[in-house]
Parts: structure tokens; sequence; C-alpha cells
């Protein structure tokens, strides 16, 4: 068998040379398409990331706004001359007509009637009768009732669905002296107050009181 030397092996083959071997030219083109689709879904990618970022930071910020309060803006208020208003001349409330106070009478002296109205604790101890007698002590400003007896006249007891009231000009005008009533500023007056009450021939009398100094 023959053997070779060194300058044997230093000799190519032959049908491989340089210029015989060629490279395919599309493999190289192949993996730079490769490496450009690479690149554009990472920018693709990154842009979505980038999207979905700004939107969640849109989301918190919403959320935020309406969690918080709401502040009412502040307007400087309008500055106007209401000088004129000092020209103005009020017209005041009319004094009440009628006397809210205590009192077991209420006499009505006015222009469009006059009456007296029996309150409701004189009714009850009288046994709210349909009619009454009246006298008057002039000294001790007393006014006396009594229940009326079986044929005796009295003052006839008035009135829808209590009877209490006594219509009598000349009662109210006797009343209005004796017990020295004003009515310059009202029509009704309260006075009076019961001080005994007593059984005389088993009849009912109940005194009314109403001293000058009680005015």
């Amino acid at each position: 068998m023959q053997k070779l030397g060194k300058k044997s092996l230093k000799k190519p083959m032959k049908g491989f040379s340089k210029k015989n071997l060629k490279i395919p030219q599309d493999v190289g083109d192949d993996r730079c398409e490769e490496t450009d689709e690479l690149t554009v879904k990472e920018e693709v990618l990154e842009e979505a990331l980038s999207e979905k970022t700004l939107k969640n930071e849109l989301e918190t910020v919403s959320l935020i706004e309406e969690t918080l309060p709401t502040v009412p803006s502040v307007e400087t208020p309008i500055q106007r001359d209401v000088s004129w208003l000092s020209s103005l001349e009020e017209i005041a409330p009319s004094v009440s007509r009628t006397d809210s106070g205590e009192g077991v009478l209420s006499i009505v002296n006015s222009s469009n009637g006059k009456r007296m109205k029996l309150s409701k604790p004189i009714l009850e101890l009288l046994g709210f009768p349909e009619k009454v007698r009246l006298m008057i002590h002039e000294e001790k400003k007393q006014l006396y009732i009594c229940q009326c007896g079986d044929g005796e006249k009295g003052h006839v007891l008035k009135g829808k669905d209590v009877k209490n009231t006594l219509y009598s000009t000349d009662l109210v005008e006797r009343l209005t002296q004796l017990f020295d009533l004003d009515y310059s500023s009202r029509t009704s007056r309260k006075i009076g107050s019961i001080k005994s009450s007593d059984e005389i021939d088993e009849q009912v009398m109940v005194c009314i009181h109403y001293p000058s100094q009680d005015k």
C-alpha cells in the first residue's frame, strides 16, 4: 500500500475548489426576514403594553377623581347698591284686636256685636244650664252667675256645640263700666277668676272676681 507523504496532504481534492463552493443566497435572506419579523412583533407587543399601561393609568385617575369629594366653586358675590332701601317706609302689622290672656269670662265689645262667653269651668259648676241669672256687686267688683229655677227669667245661653254665650248690648256695657275695661286697642277681653261657688236654695252660684288692680 502506498504511503502518503506530507506534500500529498496539502494538495486540494479535486472538485472542491473555493470557486466551486457556492452558498445559497436565499438562506441569508430568510434569516434576515425572520429577524425583521421578530423586531416588528416586539415593537407591536411593546406598543400594546404601553397602550394597556396608559389605559390602566387613566382608569386609576378616573377612579381617584370619583372618590374625591367635590369642592364647590366659590363665586365672588356681586356688590349691589342697596342704599335706596333706606327711603322705603315699612307697613307694620296691625295690633291684635283680641285678648289671648287668661280669664274665665270673655267679653266682646265691637261694632259687629256685643257678647259675653262663659268658660268651661263656670259651665261645669253650673251644670251646663240653658239660661242663667246675673248679679253684680259694685263695691267689690264681683259678678255672680246663678242657675235659673223653674219659671225664673234669665239670660239665655246660645251656642252651636256648647251653649255658653250671652248676646246682650246692655250687659256688655254694664260690665265694661263695672270692671273699667279698655277696648281702645282690642275688641275682646278675657277677665276674672272664680272666687267661690256656693249652693243657695238648691241653686249653684258662682262668684267671678275682677278687681281693678288686676287689669
